[in-house]
């Protein structure tokens, strides 16, 4: 899809509900604060050392609020702030937005999560940042990310259907300057009902996006040469999902190329997990599997997580988690995730494991 022809549809999708803005405004939950506070023990073992440590997982704050208009339609917007709270980093950007919505849909504007990022965490087991979440092999190939300047519209067609897709415009530049190079286009459509989900995702991430380092490498050579090209990555993302009385089985495939924008670097990840239910505890397991990519050998990896959830409220879940990974000679995923704000030293081609306790709470 061109830069000119994504334009378009925007600004289209702009014009329909920002007409409405003259009208007026009735209050309406204008303000609300809120916030996810998720902190670990982790007893890691990286195939060198065992370690134990405290990490903050993807804490956060934020603020948010609606307020009708006439017409039917409501603006909304958000603002949530990463927040380390056992001494790790502060104040990072996380989602960010305004928007509007009504019978024509739903629009936001703003640093918003790719739709192929949210098919992914809608079949995790071990969300929220858990130690042996799938993100610890998925998120390598660079599909499960967060974009500024996105431009994110969904539309749910009847009771089950729902399509989204969305467009980030200098999707990591942070120098303001509107060149569009690194645009991002993600989608997705999925349908749920009381016991089935199924969903596919589909992104393109612009070749552009490397420019500044393709030039790089083109002034440093001598004589003065030509870059390698920067090819356009792309993933098609499939997920699924089942309940069953107690019992829940969920599915993941993804098949990306040119990874990182580079030709021919072409791969596929599967995984499947399994959770069951009685009364306030969850057991659960998943595994997910990282084929090496076709021009690099021995780059695969394999994740088994295990583990029991104890929800006390709406609010408060506890938990205990027990994974690992293992990693093929030439690779390098940890069991700890995106979201830990604690590390790990991972050695090439050697194996990691953890045991993580933790605690959740929503407010």
């Amino acid at each position: 899809m061109s830069t000119l022809s994504v334009s378009i549809i925007a600004a289209a999708a702009l014009s329909i509900p920002f007409a409405v803005l003259g009208t007026a405004a009735h209050a309406s939950d204008a303000l609300s604060f809120y916030g996810h506070a998720h902190v670990s023990a982790n007893l890691v073992d990286d195939s060198e050392d065992t370690n134990l440590g405290l990490s903050s997982n993807s804490s956060r704050l934020g603020l948010k609020g609606k307020m009708a208009l006439d017409q039917g339609y409501t603006v909304f917007y958000q603002a949530e702030w990463h927040v380390g709270l056992s001494g790790e980093k502060d104040w990072g950007q996380r989602n960010r937005f305004l928007g509007m919505k009504g019978e024509f849909g739903q629009l936001r504007l703003g640093r918003i999560d790719t739709p192929v990022k949210k098919l992914g965490r809608s079949v995790d087991l071990f969300w929220s940042s858990q130690l042996g979440e799938n993100r610890s092999l998925t998120a390598k190939s660079g599909f499960d990310s967060r974009y500024n300047n996105g431009i994110v519209y969904s539309k749910k067609m009847g009771d089950y259907i729902k399509l989204t897709g969305a467009y980030y415009a200098d999707a990591k530049d942070d120098d303001r300057i509107d060149n569009n190079d690194g645009s991002v286009f993600s989608s997705s459509v999925t349908y749920s009902n009381e016991t089935f989900m199924l969903g596919a995702g589909y992104e393109l991430v612009n070749g552009d996006e490397g420019t500044a380092a393709a030039e790089a490498e083109a002034a440093a050579e001598t004589p003065p040469g030509i870059a390698t090209p920067v090819e356009d990555a792309s993933a098609l993302r499939l997920v699924g999902s089942m309940k069953t009385g107690a019992h829940r089985f969920v599915g993941f495939y993804e098949v990306s190329s040119d990874v990182g924008g580079t030709d021919g670097k072409d791969g596929s990840v599967i995984g499947a997990g399994w959770a069951m239910t009685s009364g306030k505890h969850t057991y659960k397991a998943q595994a997910y599997m990282m084929e090496e990519y076709d021009n690099a050998d021995d780059t695969g990896g394999t994740l088994i997580a295990l583990g029991m959830d104890c929800q006390h409220t709406k609010q408060v879940t506890s938990y205990i988690t027990l994974g690992m990974v293992s990693n093929d000679d030439e690779a390098s995923f940890a069991i700890i995730g995106v979201g830990h704000d604690d590390k790990i030293a991972v050695t090439t081609g050697e194996s990691n494991a953890g045991l993580s306790i933790g605690t959740r709470v929503k407010f």
